[in-house]
């Protein structure tokens, strides 16, 4: 599950070292699917120049409002790395990349709205999913010591899920399957209700889970010490899924 190449753009970017496509899932499960893995170590001084001439004002003036500078820099670095990414998918400049916010805050493309993409991260690992044409959800979690995380359950998994449920484990593999879908749903965490997996994960070979929830179908794997899971529509078009044989 390592990277498999590092990203190339219209115009080279001390940045792209922190990015590097992933082979988490393999393309015949979802075809044409990308996935990139971001590092969010702290930023030199010339890459802190060079995220500053990427951002628009709106978006540093909205970084600006973290009250930790650790905090800002954090919201910065991978603001900038994913329009270095688009911008690589589009053939534009990472600056003159429009992202747009829908009411849930998830960012959208102003110029094409069949590329669909999803970003998450913890403090070290950043991840995009991109699709042409399918709306994706993508969670990371980095699997960690957590007291509380039998009582933590009770907020989003339903008495079946639960009773899975038999490790801390489990638990951040679980939590990403319900972000991941909320995200693909468009909501996140902010949904009133978390809807409960027709399907609990059940390993398909090589590390990687497949569950399932009406018309989507989601996909978990490890990345480093992290889970990560991907979801969409199970509805795959005919043509895509030969061409990715």
């Amino acid at each position: 599950m390592n990277s498999v190449s590092m990203i190339g753009t219209p115009q080279q970017h001390q940045l792209s070292d922190r990015i590097s496509r992933l082979s988490l899932f393999p393309p015949s499960l979802i075809p044409s699917l990308e996935v990139w893995g971001l590092a969010l170590s702290p930023m030199t001084p010339p890459e802190k120049a060079e995220v500053q001439g990427i951002l628009t004002q709106e978006e540093q003036e909205r970084g600006g409002r973290y009250r930790q500078l650790k905090d800002q820099q954090h919201f910065s670095l991978r603001r900038a790395l994913l329009k270095v990414v688009l911008a690589r998918e589009l053939s534009l400049e990472a600056k003159d990349l429009p992202l747009q916010e829908d009411p849930y805050h998830k960012p959208q493309l102003g110029t094409d709205p069949h590329l669909q993409f999803n970003l998450s991260h913890t403090e070290t690992h950043g991840i995009i999913a991109i699709h042409p044409n399918q709306a994706v959800g993508i969670d990371i979690e980095r699997v960690r010591p957590l007291e509380a995380w039998e009582s933590l359950l009770e907020s989003f998994a339903s008495p079946r899920e639960k009773e899975w449920v038999i490790n801390v484990d489990r638990f951040f593999m679980l939590w990403t399957l319900k972000e991941a879908l909320l995200k693909y749903q468009g909501t996140g965490f902010l949904a009133e209700r978390v809807p409960e997996l027709d399907a609990l994960p059940e390993e398909i070979g090589a590390g990687i889970y497949k569950s399932k929830f009406q018309e989507a179908i989601l996909y978990s794997a490890r990345w480093d010490e992290h889970w990560v899971t991907v979801c969409t529509s199970n509805k795959i078009k005919r043509g895509e899924a030969l061409n990715a044989e």
